[in-house]
């Protein structure tokens, strides 16, 4: 299946009212889909050059490369597995016939979980037989995502007397009611529950997949526990649940 194309580009123009070569960078994919430069998320763009000229000189045989490095505040993972700061493609070309492209894809991680804002710098060096045409960079934001999950109860299913409290001694099938509040979709999200409680132990449901959930949309995660006997009944115990999308946020 070919990526889809979003309406989101950026034409870079060189020093000069008479330069030879275009840039364009096109954003072809996004993880989210929503034709945002989102920190934390998987991101593909198609960088084309092409002569802005119908007789072009000099360019029979062009070599550019396009990179994409990270602002201070976040990084950029390469598909490697390890945090780089850049990540480039590059591409040839007869510009007096064609342009030339090339793809670079990466993803981009939050370094501080607390920032704000961050940005992308694009930059291009085009050289034609080792002399160079075209060397500009640009500056993108990144828009950090903000899912915020929460939740908004918790429903006893089953417990071992049928008389729908967990009391001490018990073990029971708890239903957690998730929300997400937030701008963004809490996407493709795991969620992992640890008890802060001596007095309760979590015997399954200790971890699941809620997939994708939009702003406003809800979802639910059956989680089972037991009670200490030795527990005294109207002890406070506690749950808690932990959330992490598939890039890490």
């Amino acid at each position: 299946m070919s990526p889809r194309v979003l309406p989101l580009f950026v034409v870079l123009s060189a020093c000069g009212p008479s330069a030879p070569v275009e840039v364009t960078w096109t954003l072809l994919s996004d993880s989210t889909g929503d034709g945002r430069l989102n920190a934390g998320e998987r991101l593909e763009y198609e960088v084309q050059v092409e002569a802005t000229s119908s007789e072009p000189i000099g360019l029979d045989e062009v070599e550019f490369i396009a990179k994409v490095s990270a602002a201070p505040g976040s990084v950029i993972d390469g598909y490697s597995g390890e945090e780089v700061d850049e990540v480039a493609c590059t591409g040839t070309g007869n510009l007096a016939l064609m342009s030339a492209s090339c793809t670079v894809y990466f993803d981009t991680l939050w370094a501080d979980a607390a920032a704000e804002d961050g940005e992308l710098t694009l930059s291009v060096d085009v050289k034609d037989a080792g002399e160079r045409v075209y060397d500009e960079t640009s500056k993108l934001d990144l828009v950090p995502m903000r899912a915020e999950p929460t939740v908004t109860g918790v429903e006893v299913v089953r417990d071992s007397n049928s008389d729908g409290a967990c009391s001490p001694g018990e073990s029971c099938e708890l239903n957690l009611l998730i929300a997400n509040d937030g701008r963004d979709a809490l996407f493709e999200s795991d969620i992992s529950m640890v008890s802060t409680s001596p007095e309760l132990s979590v015997e399954g449901g200790a971890s699941g997949n809620l997939w994708t959930v939009e702003p406003g949309d809800g979802k639910e995660h059956l989680v089972y526990v037991s009670v200490d006997p030795a527990a005294a009944s109207g002890t406070p115990v506690g749950l808690e649940a932990r959330f992490v999308d598939s890039l890490g946020n």
